[in-house]
């Protein structure tokens, strides 16, 4: 079972259409653990340590966050970016066929922009 951490304000319907489908899903969100205000940076290292799956709406600065954090030797659970103007069904299909068929190994560093 992956574990998905939300970045903030990424959008409800979305999450709770792909917690509808994959009901063990174990997800939370920045704000739900006290990570709102916190970096990219922060969020990243969070994840890691959690082995938690990243996902955003945020490409402007995450992906490179991402990278920047994996060229300083650190690495993360992935990344995966939802533009927010993918229709919210396209969304948790291709969601859903990552987080069901790929094995941890391959997420792993992986930076992931939607739609497949």
């Amino acid at each position: 079972m992956k574990r998905i951490l939300a970045d903030q304000n990424f959008n409800g319907p979305i999450l709770r259409g792909l917690q509808a489908r994959i009901l063990d899903l174990d997800v939370v969100r920045t704000e739900d653990i006290g990570l709102k205000r916190f970096q990219d940076t922060n969020i990243l290292t969070w994840a890691a340590n959690e082995g938690r799956l990243i996902l955003t709406h945020d490409a402007r600065t995450f992906i490179k966050f991402a990278y920047e954090h994996m060229a300083q030797g650190n690495f993360f659970c992935g990344l995966i970016v939802v533009p927010a103007s993918l229709q919210k069904r396209k969304a948790i299909e291709d969601l859903e066929l990552i987080i069901q068929a790929a094995p941890d190994e391959e997420l792993l560093n992986a930076v992931i922009r939607l739609p497949l």
